[in-house]
């Protein structure tokens, strides 16, 4: 067999059309298979060094240089790849696009064996015929290293990296010495870090626990050689082809045992450096924190988002309280705008019980405090410093029955910013505490959103205490929710009289068996033709949620059946659907039946209505609701679910 037949045959090309030259001809021929597919392309000239049998020399060298073409098209084939993966901005994978188009033009045309006789050319724009010494110029080397930067950069995607030899850092440096290179100049790509560390010890405390007996050192011996003390030496790299540019940070542990020197050793030092720092660490680990710093000052002068999260059932229960002598200090945190402390525990967390101290309040703008050991009196006074706060969340105690209140009102603080209040307060059960006060203490003119939720509170004053909050403020609410929240309903028209900015308002009853009639809420908003428009109630509202219980009263005390009068009643009686529906009736129209009103803009369409009802016996919730038949005929969104009763 000639050689020109044994290469052919390698390529997989059944016939060549090398009656032209092919170098500087227009167009390149060769078979395409039957099935349509067809591999890499293969400039022709290769084929013609290869059958010039007359230079052995120049036969090796255009075989050496296919060969190398192959593994860097390799890598083209992770950076296209790359580039499809990601959401670039328009200019910058125009650029990618053009550069890459005009390697891709420069591919080799390789085709597999076919079976016919046809010949097919492929014009030489497509696949333009290029010379030997041209061939190295078709690499990846071309782009330039700015280029690969901006890839990388959008390779990384939303989500932070872990130090793990599968991360995307570690990934590409691994390609090519290249992309090492650039990959080590790129310090955005090392900015952030996430060390997600959950001992795994559960075969061991599984037996402890079992045998009710507490951890052996032999039994700790064989399990804390788990410590990634890798980290030790991730961090330093990380950070240094980070080139000192502000970094962002995520520790999550979960662990029984000490961290050794990570945090004394690894992180500490680089506190000076961090932009974003959230820890999510058991109470020992942040006791150990407080320890090494010993409170002092300026240790984040660049820091300007701080999270702090003290899981429950991982180490609380075993802090001592006179720890609290060492504390974590945020003073000198002059860049801090974003600050989150989470605590589950009811006898140690962050700001009862002093572990953080020296926060810079008045700079905040955003503020998240979730204590269940923070009274609300506390987060009263801790308010009145945020000046400058924009959105603030907030998980604290109620005022309990025995729990002395001011005697004489404190004068409300005027919050220009804040947008969006979430405050949701924790108690007792079946302990009927108050939350009022704390709408008492503060002045929003801003306020577009507010979220309370107290499901062990029943305040008869909270309605006239957001009655009075509104009154100073006169802010834009949009969006109003009252979650798990007991009140007389009788007591809103003079609240929705003042928000008729209102579109969104949502109230649900506290799931304690008692019919609070808040579905009677939708008759209050109804609208009546041809009545004034300025007495309607809440004229721009197009989204409601209601949600209720059904009583236990209808249920047998002894057999906790219900009772023979209800349980023959027709189910949408007893769930009032025949006055729910005449009230969002009311509030909805077609578009070309609008009532002259919502013509002028002064009223507008309900869009949305959820009427839900909770702790519905099992018995009745299989019974069919036959007033909601004629709910089709409101062609707005409309839902009324149900929730059985726990049994």
């Amino acid at each position: 067999m000639s050689l020109k037949r044994l290469f052919i045959g390698r390529l997989g090309i059944k016939h060549v059309d090398l009656t032209e030259n092919t170098t500087r001809s227009p167009s390149v021929t060769a078979d395409i298979a039957e099935d349509g597919t067809s591999g890499e392309h293969t400039p022709s000239h290769l084929i013609e060094d290869v059958l010039d049998s007359n230079h052995p020399q120049r036969r090796s060298q255009a075989l050496r240089s296919s060969f190398r073409l192959s593994k860097r098209l390799r890598k083209l084939a992770v950076l296209r790849r790359m580039i499809g993966l990601s959401s670039p901005s328009p200019s910058t994978l125009l650029h990618a696009a053009r550069t890459i188009a005009t390697m891709r033009a420069c591919r080799r045309a390789r085709f597999t064996a076919t079976s016919g006789a046809d010949i097919v050319r492929i014009p030489s724009v497509v696949v333009p015929a290029l010379s030997s010494t041209s061939l190295p110029s078709v690499t990846i080397y071309d782009l330039p290293n700015e280029l690969l930067q901006h890839i990388f950069l959008l390779s990384r995607g939303g989500e932070m990296s872990e130090p793990t030899p599968d991360c995307i850092q570690y990934t590409l440096t691994r390609v090519c010495r290249l992309w090492r290179n650039v990959m080590h100049e790129t310090p955005g790509m090392w900015r952030e870090l996430l060390i997600s560390w959950d001992f795994d010890v559960s075969h061991t405390m599984r037996r402890c626990s079992s045998d009710q007996q507490p951890m052996s050192r032999d039994d700790e011996k064989s399990v804390t050689p788990a410590v990634p003390m890798g980290i030790a030496e991730a961090l330093p790299l990380w950070f240094d082809r980070a080139q000192w540019n502000p970094l962002a940070i995520v520790f999550k542990f979960r662990s029984l045992f000490p961290l050794g020197n990570i945090l004394s050793i690894i992180l500490v030092p680089y506190f000076s450096k961090v932009s974003i720092l959230r820890l999510s660490m058991p109470a020992a680990f942040f006791e150990e924190l407080a320890d090494i710093t010993r409170g002092e000052s300026d240790l984040f002068p660049v820091l300007s988002l701080l999270a702090f999260d003290m899981p429950y059932a991982d180490g609380a229960h075993s802090v001592t309280l006179d720890s609290t002598l060492r504390t974590i200090n945020l003073g000198g945190s002059r860049k801090l705008i974003d600050l989150s402390l989470q605590s589950s525990s009811r006898r140690f967390s962050f700001i009862a019980s002093g572990l953080v101290s020296g926060i810079p309040y008045p700079q905040l703008a955003d503020l998240i405090i979730s204590e269940t050991a923070l009274h609300a009196a506390q987060a009263c006074e801790i308010l009145t410093q945020c000046v400058n706060l924009s959105t603030c969340s907030m998980l604290v105690k109620q005022w309990d029955f025995d729990d002395s209140l001011p005697e004489v009102q404190p004068v409300p603080v005027m919050l220009p910013n804040l947008k969006a209040l979430g405050i949701k307060f924790s108690g007792l059960y079946d302990n009927d505490g108050q939350i009022a006060p704390f709408f008492d203490a503060i002045t929003t003119p801003a306020l577009q959103v507010l979220k309370v939720a107290a499901p062990y509170a029943f305040d008869n004053e909270l309605i006239p205490s957001l009655v009075a909050m509104q009154e100073r403020s006169c802010a834009p609410l949009t969006r109003l929710t009252l979650a798990d929240v007991a009140f007389y309903h009788e007591h809103l028209p003079p609240l929705f009289e003042l928000i008729p900015t209102l579109n969104a308002l949502s109230v649900q009853a506290p799931l304690d068996g008692e019919y609070r009639g808040y579905p009677d809420i939708l008759s209050l908003i109804a609208y009546t033709f041809p009545s004034d428009v300025s007495s309607l109630l809440l004229p721009n509202l197009i989204e409601v949620f209601i949600c209720d219980n059904i009583s236990d009263l209808i249920l047998d005390s002894e057999t906790g059946k219900v009772l023979d009068e209800y349980s023959e009643q027709d189910l949408s009686e007893l769930m009032n659907d025949e006055d729910v529906l005449d009230a969002l009736a009311t509030r909805w129209w077609t578009d070309g039946e609008a009532p002259l009103q919502a013509a002028e803009g002064h009223i507008k369409r309900l869009e949305s209505a959820t009427v839900k009802w909770r702790n519905v016996p099992l018995e009745l919730s299989k019974k069919e609701r036959l007033s909601l038949g004629r709910a089709g005929t409101l062609r707005m969104a409309l839902s009324f679910p149900t929730e059985l009763r726990y049994q």
